[in-house]
């Protein structure tokens, strides 16, 4: 799969201008204590259009599902929906995180969110 990334080229402006859907650098492997996610929500918050890098994927929220777990992680597994802390650069269609720092969250309460959108 190829792996893509929203990128703002430009500070403080989320103007179309400066936002590119790019190719990501390719991903590497799931280490000791990681896991690999798919990314399939990521919403435009206010502070994203404060952020801005030529290097960093953008979003600073997301919702991803853990695709792949390392060794050492027992708290998630394959199937779970996470998010990652805040300012992970969600922004992208994949991306392996530390497992400490995503949150897994029940089906039920992206099912409730996703209603009032």
């Amino acid at each position: 799969m190829l792996s893509r990334a929203g990128m703002l080229r430009g500070f403080g402006s989320l103007a179309v201008r400066n936002l590119k859907l790019e190719k990501a650098a390719p991903l590497s492997a799931v280490g000791p204590a990681q896991v690999s996610l798919a990314m399939v929500a990521s919403p435009v918050h206010n502070a994203d259009r404060k952020v801005g890098s030529s290097s960093a994927i953008s979003g600073i929220e997301g919702l991803g599902k853990v695709t792949s777990v390392g060794t050492g992680v027992s708290n998630l597994k394959v199937g779970d929906w996470v998010v990652p802390k805040l300012g992970f650069g969600a922004w992208r269609s994949e991306a392996v995180a530390d497992a400490a720092a995503v949150t897994r969250v029940r089906i039920s309460v992206i099912v409730n969110v996703t209603k009032c959108v």
